[in-house]
């Protein structure tokens, strides 16, 4: 999936926070991270660096979206300071030497008028909410800054008040190893989740298991010029119905123009298995351009194609778009805007193929030392062909999300926020269109 991030967010444990509902057809409409509540919320929250990181299931991503950073536009955070966003502290809950630990939990009450999203079908309950975050982190003191290990895992616990059958655990977990050897810094990072959704059949819950290993290494040749690769492996098991493995990776050259300005030209190459469906192999030249205008405005873009083959014979070419843009408007305004364009097997309708056109945007506002609030939105449109069967279009759906929060900081370790999140799709598949609303109460504590 095309996604901007921080490297320094990709370790987070909320990041991790997917869980799914339901479609008659298998397609899943899956529920997104904090982080990415509507993709963002920590990452919103991060880049304050005000301290409100925290982890909960604010809604849907509304369209099949491959987690995967192999288009990521975002490479630039490693060693170009200019370039560089600026971590938020960990804010350890327990520190000895050159370890630490964080440990957050939230809980939250909602109202959800839609739990299988489907108009047709349309179940409501009140659900309760728990989401424990515990992270590990060792910073050795006697290596070069930027080297560090850390091992993360968070349950996701939900109950619902009026069917018992689709209660959870759902488990995500991951480690991240970072190193920096002279001219080059490397990052490997792995990520694990094991997450259930209701079925539509309302008797029991549909079963989703993912893994991914992801390599990213930059290496300085001169003052000026750098190498940028990055390399991924993934797995997944959808529903016990589907199962997929990918690979692929890229290799960019990297110019800085001038001190906030840079451009890069390169290649990559996908390789995505699905079964049942096809194999799916796409060659993406690419060229990138990254300009941080200030130290509050940081804008970059990604744009290139590819050009796939369909098990061995039909070919396709799309465009390959990722965009980004980080405003920081003042200590207490952060704004971001994303857009993104791509093809993928689809994991959940047989040998269909995706092409996804996504914009998302977020705001987070501090109005005070005690009061903030949040507001994301998430849009996009899906077309669907079977490039085996020769079809011009199988169908297609458009989504849009909005999610907002506001909240009181009672202590410097307690927060509590009235949230609300709207969803709807519109679709000609085999799917159903639906509006789905979720409201309620949640409360955020760090230890």
């Amino acid at each position: 999936m095309l996604r901007t991030q921080s490297p320094w967010l990709h370790d987070c444990a909320a990041d991790m926070i997917v869980n799914a509902s339901s479609r008659p057809s298998g397609e899943v409409l899956r529920v997104e991270t904090l982080s990415r509540e509507a993709t963002c919320m920590v990452l919103l929250l991060a880049l304050a660096s005000i301290g409100h990181a925290q982890t909960e299931p604010l809604g849907t991503r509304l369209g099949e979206q491959v987690e995967t950073t192999l288009t990521d536009p975002a490479y630039q955070q490693r060693r170009w300071d200019a370039f560089r966003l600026a971590p938020p502290p960990m804010r350890p809950s327990w520190s000895s030497g050159d370890f630490s630990a964080q440990l957050n939990a939230v809980a939250q009450v909602s109202y959800d008028d839609n739990i299988l999203q489907d108009n047709q079908q349309r179940l409501e309950s009140v659900r309760s909410d728990l989401y424990p975050s515990l992270r590990f982190r060792w910073d050795p003191s006697t290596a070069p800054s930027g080297t560090g290990v850390e091992v993360f895992y968070t349950p996701q616990l939900e109950w619902f008040a009026r069917y018992s059958q689709f209660n959870t655990i759902n488990h995500y977990a991951g480690a991240n190893l970072a190193g920096v050897f002279g001219r080059t810094t490397a990052e490997l990072h792995y990520q694990s989740a094991f997450y259930t959704e209701p079925d539509i059949l309302q008797t029991s819950r549909n079963q989703t298991h993912t893994e991914s290993v992801t390599l990213d290494a930059t290496h300085e040749l001169g003052g000026k010029t750098r190498l940028s690769s990055e390399f991924e492996v993934g797995y997944g098991d959808i529903f016990s119905e589907t199962r997929y493995e990918e690979s692929g990776g890229r290799l960019l050259l990297e110019y800085q123009v001038r001190e906030r300005l840079a451009i890069g030209v390169g290649y990559g190459l996908r390789y995505v298995d699905t079964q049942p469906g096809f194999r799916l192999l796409s060659n993406e030249p690419q060229a990138d351009l990254l300009w941080a205008y200030t130290d509050r405005l940081h804008v970059s873009l990604r744009v290139g194609a590819q050009i796939s083959t369909v098990d061995g014979s039909a070919s396709e070419m799309d465009p390959l778009v990722a965009g980004s843009l980080f405003y920081t408007a003042s200590d207490k305004t952060i704004l971001r805007l994303e857009f993104s364009h791509q093809q993928w097997p689809s994991y959940y309708a047989a040998s269909q193929l995706n092409d996804i056109t996504r914009v998302s945007a977020g705001l987070h506002h501090r109005f005070s030392e005690r009061v903030f609030a949040d507001l994301d939105a998430d849009l996009g449109y899906n077309s669907q062909t079977s490039p085996l069967a020769s079809t011009a279009s199988a169908g297609s759906y458009s989504f849009w999300s909005v999610a907002c929060a506001i909240g009181y900081s009672f202590t410097p370790h307690m927060d509590c926020s009235l949230t609300y999140h709207h969803l709807e799709r519109t679709s000609n598949l085999d799917t159903p269109n639906f509006d789905r609303n979720i409201a309620g109460v949640r409360i955020t504590y760090r230890f």
